[in-house]
């Protein structure tokens, strides 16, 4: 374990020089990715450093991966998907562009990239702020998962001239809602692509009512939420809520990462049914201090954009979903219909969370490929 879990994941990441005046996208350095990171439909592949804008609304390096289609590009140059991926931690070495092929695709976060590649679309996958490069990431902060999405493109296009500036934004869980962030500003943020729609799957929503949730699974992630909440609200304090269980996990959380062995999923593993919160009258069951904790934290600045959106939307969830209430995601497409935007929404029965973007594969290739139909 590194001594300081903070500071950038290695030297590819630190970026000591001023950013001042870079335009956004601007490739701070790029390397090719060695053969144990090309995955299935791959023909290239690296590893990148670019500029983009962090919570706080300052210029700052964010990380990822670009893989290239093995297909011959066609006229125009291949369609780029900007991929957001699902949580995986809130420090440096949750970067997914750390991790071994085996371990990244191993995991649904981006085990989308070949069946896209395969279809012929370039795939930029950003880290975020705070995952590769130094600091702790916002986790769930819309504004700068955005950010990084877009800017992901703009960086793609720089490092592969074959790259079309015609894109999608897509994006599970975590990164679901950073793709309807990006739906909402994409357009207007990068006039110079073109932006043509988003695919978000299983994204969270409705925070109220993901916060009051207790299932076993869906506490896992109980101080990070706290700690996004207190993002957007200071008096948000996780040292109100958390008892003793919970203030491991959240250490856990900030000295580990998700798919690191021994770590966050053991430390829950040990805590399992046993209460993560408390109320300063003393502890209660989750249960109620869940009820009471959504009564009390603000979350409207988690909440992703409920306005019209100038492309179509493709939204997928699962039925049986352990993180996000099922029925969160299809009354978030009944407000964005009604907004005049153009929503396509699937429930994918008895499909659990890690599992919907699969589920949804059968639809949303299509969805895309009438989106990209014009430059294919």
């Amino acid at each position: 374990m590194r001594e300081d879990r903070f500071a950038a994941a290695g030297e590819f990441y630190d970026w000591h020089e001023d950013l001042g005046g870079s335009p956004r996208g601007t490739v701070l350095r790029h390397e090719p990715l060695e053969e144990t990171f090309l995955v299935q439909g791959a023909a290239r592949g690296f590893r990148i450093l670019y500029v983009s804008v962090g919570h706080a609304g300052h210029d700052i390096p964010i990380s990822g991966l670009l893989y290239l289609p093995s297909d011959p590009a066609p006229l125009g140059g291949w369609p780029v998907i900007s991929y957001a991926h699902g949580t995986t931690g809130i420090i440096p070495d949750a970067a997914p562009s750390l991790r071994p092929t085996a371990q990244v695709l191993g995991h649904p976060l981006l085990g989308m990239v070949p069946r896209f590649l395969e279809a012929g679309y370039a795939v930029v996958c950003t880290d975020y702020e705070g995952l590769g490069t130094a600091g702790l990431h916002p986790y769930l902060h819309g504004p700068s998962l955005s950010a990084s999405q877009i800017d992901a493109v703009r960086a793609a296009r720089r490092i592969a001239g074959d790259c079309s500036p015609t894109w999608l934004a897509m994006g599970h869980s975590e990164g679901g809602l950073a793709t309807l962030f990006t739906a909402a500003s994409a357009s207007a943020v990068a006039p110079e692509l073109d932006y043509r729609g988003a695919v978000a799957t299983a994204p969270p929503t409705e925070w109220s009512t993901l916060s009051s949730q207790t299932s076993d699974m869906g506490r896992i992630l109980t101080p990070l939420i706290l700690h996004a909440a207190g993002y957007h609200d200071p008096s948000v304090d996780a040292d109100d809520w958390l008892n003793d269980n919970g203030h491991v996990l959240w250490n856990a959380w900030r000295t580990s990462y998700l798919h690191e062995p021994g770590t966050v999923l053991d430390t829950f593993t040990g805590l399992y049914g046993k209460p993560l919160l408390k109320l300063a009258s003393g502890e209660i069951s989750d249960a109620e201090a869940a009820a009471r904790l959504s009564e009390s934290v603000d979350y409207d600045g988690l909440e992703v954009p409920r306005e019209r959106l100038d492309r179509p939307v493709f939204l997928g969830e699962g039925g049986a979903d352990e993180f996000c209430v099922p029925g969160t995601v299809e009354r978030l497409a009944a407000d964005l219909s009604a907004t005049g935007s153009d929503v396509e929404y699937h429930c994918y029965a008895g499909t659990g969370h890690l599992d919907v973007p699969s589920a949804a594969f059968p639809d949303s290739l299509p969805f895309v490929r009438r989106l990209t139909a014009a430059v294919e």
